[in-house]
């Protein structure tokens, strides 16, 4: 496929937006990326025509200190509900962020209220319960909103991750990793019999792990 016929070729150090174009980096699927350096001196990758329109104005550097200003007459900036805070809503709003792709990228929002500000959110969400606790999701293809969201452990996360395998079985629905520890079953061998070997979950959970190998 050819370049499209308006592209335009960009010199290095002009400045696109409120940022300074240090040359192309890639395209996808004619969106054109290159690296820009921020007002604050760090560089990033970005897509040129949202650098342009004025959609993305810095590294990030200007979210984080727009919601440390607005809320730093809390007293919690800093506190680990404060972060949690701030990583949704860059997953949610920021593109450049690593990991927006698997939330705003797939169209998971933060709800007005918790978008107001930190203080709805830790009033709805209140302090963690334990040190380890993380903000998860009941509906993966949920927002976050107080309706949806809890405060839980890793393997309550892990097992309401997008990608588990849920099982039906002897009328009961759970995931590989849960019917494993009732069972006192390997998960590494009930999930290459369900992916892999395409068993039913019936024939999965009762053959005895021997026969795998028979």
């Amino acid at each position: 496929m050819g370049n499209p016929v308006n592209k335009i070729n960009y010199v290095v150090g002009v400045k696109i937006g409120e940022c300074i174009y240090l040359g192309e980096s890639h395209s996808v699927n004619w969106h054109r990326f290159a690296k820009f350096r921020c007002h604050c001196g760090k560089e990033f990758v970005s897509q040129i025509s949202k650098v342009k329109s004025g959609h993305t104005k810095s590294c990030g550097c200007n979210v984080v200190a727009h919601l440390i200003n607005m809320n730093q007459t809390h007293g919690l900036t800093g506190t680990p509900e404060f972060d949690t805070w701030v990583g949704m809503r860059q997953r949610c709003n920021n593109p450049d962020n690593d990991r927006y792709k698997d939330w705003g990228g797939r169209g998971i929002k933060v709800c007005d209220r918790w978008q107001e500000s930190f203080e709805n959110f830790y009033e709805d969400m209140g302090p963690k319960p334990f040190p380890n606790a993380e903000l998860d999701r009941e509906d993966n293809d949920g927002h976050y909103s107080k309706q949806n969201c809890r405060w839980s452990n890793r393997k309550e996360q892990c097992n309401n991750r997008r990608s588990n395998v849920i099982l039906l079985y002897k009328g009961e629905s759970m995931t590989v990793s849960q019917w494993c520890e009732k069972l006192n079953l390997p998960y590494f061998a009930i999930i290459q019999r369900i992916k892999k070997l395409k068993w039913s979950p019936d024939k999965a959970l009762e053959t005895p792990i021997r026969k795998l190998n028979a």
